[in-house]
C-alpha cells in the first residue's frame, strides 16, 4: 500500500522484473510513475551536486558520507530544496529506475499476473 510518492514506489515494485514474484496485489492512492517527480535520470549527479553544496565532496562514497552525517537535518534539507527547486535542471526527486521497468505498460503487464484495477469505492 502506498500514497502519493508512496503508491509510486509501490507500483516500481509491482513492474520492476528485480521483485517479480515479491508482490500479488497493491494498493495505491494518487502517485503515479508517470509523474516527473517519481523518477530521477541521473542520481549519483544529483547527489554529488547536493554533497558540493555542503562542502562534502571527496574521492570516496565513505567520506562523502561522513561529512554529510556531520551536517544538521537544516542543512540538508535547505541544500536539497536548493538543488531541486525549478530551473537547477534537477527538478524531479523520485527514485532511479531502469527502461525496462518504465517502458512496461498496463498492456505490456496485464499477461503477468498484475493486473490493474483503476476505481474508487464511497463507504
Amino acid at each position: 500500500m502506498g500514497h502519493s510518492a508512496g503508491a509510486a514506489s509501490v507500483i516500481y515494485h509491482m513492474i520492476s522484473p528485480r521483485t517479480s514474484g515479491y508482490f500479488q496485489r497493491a494498493i495505491v492512492m494518487s502517485g503515479s510513475v508517470l509523474s516527473p517527480w517519481s523518477r530521477v535520470e541521473d542520481p549519483s549527479k544529483c547527489s554529488r551536486a547536493i554533497a558540493r553544496s555542503l562542502g562534502c565532496l571527496a574521492e570516496t562514497s565513505r567520506t562523502i558520507l561522513q561529512c554529510l552525517r556531520s551536517k544538521s537535518v537544516e542543512e540538508l534539507l535547505r541544500a536539497f530544496e536548493m538543488q531541486y527547486k525549478p530551473g537547477t535542471g534537477y527538478e524531479s526527486s523520485g527514485l532511479q529506475q531502469s527502461d525496462d521497468v518504465t517502458r512496461k505498460t498496463n498492456y505490456h503487464i496485464e499477461g503477468e499476473g498484475c493486473d490493474i484495477i483503476h476505481s474508487c469505492l464511497d463507504t
